[in-house]
């Protein structure tokens, strides 16, 4: 509580006492993309000895340990506010129910009136699992605290002490939960937040640089405007309306004329001014919106209004914001953590870039005021900070801060010096303005509109899912048509190694996991149907699952018991690793890739060694593009007339190889087995 004292003071912000109605703990909380978090104690709880009992119960929370009375849980220690905070309202929610059952004190309750609780919480669907351990644990909190309690309190031990996830029957989930985002989605979304880094955001950092200081000089126009629209609206009286219609119609041509008389008009205003912060006044006036060579046409509609600069500042913000959570799998909390001047370089001899450090804070695995972390990202991740600091620089000075990720407050929707949750709505925002103005503005063929219609509205957590998800499942791929996966993959485990507390490198491998277990069913599935594998280890995979189908009884008809089937095949999972020619049950006595390297020094496959004949090899239907690919590359170099007798020896015999490869698995397919 020392450091939380400090901070509060240091802010200068009321340090709460017990007797307060209101209790501000933002002190408590020091994750940057936490909101404001405060309790009006009169307002939940309006009855005297229930407004005592949950300030006593949040007071003994925050300050001391307890003793727990679950079975198999040991001392719970003080705990943060914000679980605080949400067991306040679960204590709400409780008293309401008993108030609903006529029960006005919290010693009057018996063990079937918490059951009837019980049942009542299993019965809303809407409740996930967690949430309702996070109910019932309050509960256990009144039992606990018992002695801390002067007035009311629950005086015996709920369920005889039963784990609060035993009670609800909440089952392990061994998959994340959290959605991932489509390739169909994620592709154009990256797209259009490098557009906007690499190409909008030099219009943008100009204007808002101008907006920043013009204001002193502008007063006189209009307070109450925002930038340059007072000035467009008199230059507007001033020209023709059908000179605005045709500018309309012809925005490449016209947008330049409108904006040297912004110019003309602005430059009165601002006169003496030659430079704001480094960035000439003129150039950036008279060229708004830029055009864009690769797209012949300024990159958006003119800025007719003020509110579009800021909204646009906004959505590079969320441009910013996906690269760099998408590109580095940095959580959210550690995304707005990051301070100015974050990113340093790692050069060679010659000066050219090696490495790119950036530095956060990481929480996870950390206590509760987290601790510096440093990431390897990739460039456009750098690029992506290079434009948030030069973008919010007003914002940080107003709010004397450091966070790199301040929200873009110019129309004064709230005060808060972090973003936090706001960036749900800046990431959503941004993909509405794309599909309803940039995209049919643009209309170009790589910039389309993001069809999140088919999705569901993007979360800043479905970004790590994703990429994890692609790294474990899409090696050789690429992000977005822009970046290789496996670039991306070998710098982010760079960055992660050393750290198992970032649980990134785990995330991926528990995807891998999946992967592969997703595969071996796919295979038993494909079996069953009549496509068996091919290749030497395909024998013992046919037996093996043939042996597991008479075990669990899968034959045509009957409904089989899929957990059951998946532990039985799990074992396979564990030495499989897939591949773009053949697929691997590493063993290393057998393995061909181990026999030009010591075996003790791999426990899985050396890639760059795999041989398709391998013992371990089997061939699918989805390898035989691949092998019909390499096939007609042979057949193509051996048409060549130069070629020694050697060469077409070896020609002659990959072609043999090849062709043989792709007939046991044609034959292996159901045309074939009928």
């Amino acid at each position: 509580m020392g450091a939380a004292r400090d901070r509060l003071h240091k802010e200068k912000l009321q340090d709460p006492l017990f007797g307060h109605q209101y209790w501000n703990l933002d002190a408590l909380i020091y994750r940057e993309n936490a909101g404001r978090f405060g309790f009006f104690f009169d307002r939940h709880f309006p009855d005297p000895v229930r407004n005592l009992t949950a300030r006593e119960l949040a007071m003994q929370r925050l300050n001391a340990p307890l003793r727990a009375t679950q079975i198999g849980r040991g001392a719970v220690g003080p705990t943060a506010a914000t679980t605080v905070l949400a067991a306040l309202h679960h204590l709400r929610a409780f008293y309401d129910f008993m108030d609903a059952n006529g029960i006005n004190k919290l010693t009057e309750v018996d063990q079937e009136f918490l059951d009837r609780y019980l049942r009542f919480l299993k019965f809303e669907e809407d409740y996930s699992d967690n949430y309702r351990a996070m109910r019932l644990r309050t509960i256990f909190w009144l039992y606990e605290s018992r002695s801390l309690l002067s007035e009311d309190w629950i005086n015996f031990a709920p369920w005889g002490g039963r784990s609060s996830s035993s009670l609800i029957n909440a089952k392990k989930k061994t998959e994340n939960s959290t959605p991932r985002i489509p390739e169909n989605v994620m592709d154009p979304l990256l797209r259009w937040s490098f557009a906007y880094i690499d190409y909008f955001s030099k219009d943008l950092i100009a204007l808002n640089a101008i907006n920043d200081s013009a204001p002193n000089h502008m007063q006189k126009i209009s307070p109450q405007n925002i930038g340059f629209r007072s000035i467009q609206n008199e230059i507007r009286s001033d020209l023709a309306l059908d000179h605005f219609k045709t500018c309309e119609a012809e925005p490449a041509r016209d947008t330049t004329v409108f904006m040297k008389a912004v110019f003309r008009r602005a430059s009165q205003s601002l006169k003496g001014t030659a430079q704001l912060r480094g960035i000439d006044v003129r150039h950036a006036l008279a060229t708004l919106p830029s055009v864009i060579p690769e797209y012949g046409q300024p990159w958006r509609p003119p800025f007719v209004k003020g509110e579009a600069l800021h909204l646009e500042c906004r959505n590079l913000i969320a441009a910013c914001y996906i690269v760099c959570t998408y590109l580095s799998g940095m959580r959210d909390s550690e995304i707005q953590a990051i301070a100015t001047k974050p990113i340093k370089f790692l050069r060679d001899k010659d000066g050219n870039i090696v490495r790119i450090y950036l530095t956060s804070k990481q929480y996870k695995g950390r206590s509760q005021q987290g601790g510096p972390r440093t990431w390897v990202v990739l460039q456009p991740v750098s690029k992506a900070i290079e434009v948030m600091e030069k973008l919010g620089m007003l914002e940080r000075s107003e709010a004397k801060s450091t966070l790199l990720f301040t929200p873009f407050n110019r129309l004064r929707e709230s005060s808060k010096i972090s973003l936090n949750s706001k960036i749900n709505r800046y990431l959503n925002g941004f993909v509405g303005h794309i599909n309803t103005i940039m995209a049919p503005w643009l209309n170009r063929a790589e910039l389309g509109p993001i069809p999140i219609a088919e999705f569901q509205p993007i979360t800043t957590m479905m970004f790590r899912r994703t990429i994890a998800w692609y790294i474990a499942n899409r090696p050789f791929g690429i992000v977005a048509g822009m970046l290789q996966y496996g670039h991306a993959s070998v710098q982010m485990f760079e960055g992660y190694a050393g750290s198992s507390g970032s649980g990134f490198k785990q995330e991926i491998e528990k995807e891998r996991a999946l992967s592969r277990m997703a595969d071996i069913v796919e295979m038993y599935v494909e079996d069953s149907a009549g496509t068996a594998v091919a290749g030497p280890m395909a024998p013992a995979l046919t037996a093996e699952f043939e042996y597991i189908r008479d075990k669990i009884g899968d034959y045509p008809g009957t409904i089989v018991d899929t957990e059951r089937r998946d532990k039985m095949l799990s074992h396979l999972s564990k030495s499989f690793y897939p591949g773009l020619l053949a697929d691997c049950f590493f063993d290393p006595s057998r393995a061909k890739c181990m026999e030009k390297t010591k075996s003790f020094m791999h426990d899985e496959p050396v890639r760059g060694l795999c041989d398709p004949n391998c013992e371990n090899a089997c061939w699918r239907k989805k390898h035989v593009s691949v092998w019909k690919t390499a096939l007609a590359d042979v057949e193509r170099l051996s048409r060549r007339n130069r070629l020694s007798p050697i060469q077409r020896d070896i020609l002659r015999t990959k072609k043999i190889q090849y062709k043989s490869i792709i007939d046991a698995i044609d034959a292996a397919s159901p045309t074939h087995a009928l």
